[in-house]
């Protein structure tokens, strides 16, 4: 009788299709997620991650960590000043039409005052 390799699929077909589902599941979840996928994660975890700068509470900080946070850092430093001239043009805006109202009613100068005061402190 002639060897046949498919003998043990044909014989053991429901074990063998719930096993290559099994692994496809497992392969899906492991190859997807927020932070990279597996290989990246391998990767990571053999590559050489180049020359020890600092220990911190005996963990080696590399040169690669400390770029990463610093293009991180920067990043959002970079978001927060966009921001922050954002909310100081809405402000400027909302400052401009709150003035044209009290000059229009001819309120209390006092509070008038108050209102700019609070708003330069918001704005520095």
């Amino acid at each position: 009788m002639a060897f046949n390799p498919f003998g043990n699929f044909r014989k053991y077909q429901k074990i063998w299709m719930a096993t290559i589902l099994l692994l496809c599941m497992i392969t899906f979840v492991l190859c997807t997620g927020t932070r990279g996928d597996f290989m990246e994660w391998v990767l990571s975890i053999t590559r050489s991650k180049g020359t020890v700068i600092a220990k911190i509470d005996g963990r080696n900080i590399y040169h690669a960590e400390l770029s990463d946070l610093k293009q991180r850092r920067n990043a959002a430093n970079e978001f927060m000043t966009k921001a922050r001239v954002r909310v100081a043009e809405k402000l400027d805006e909302h400052l401009k039409l709150d003035s044209k109202q009290l000059e229009a009613r001819d309120s209390d100068p006092k509070k008038r005052e108050q209102k700019m005061m609070v708003a330069n402190e918001l704005r520095a």
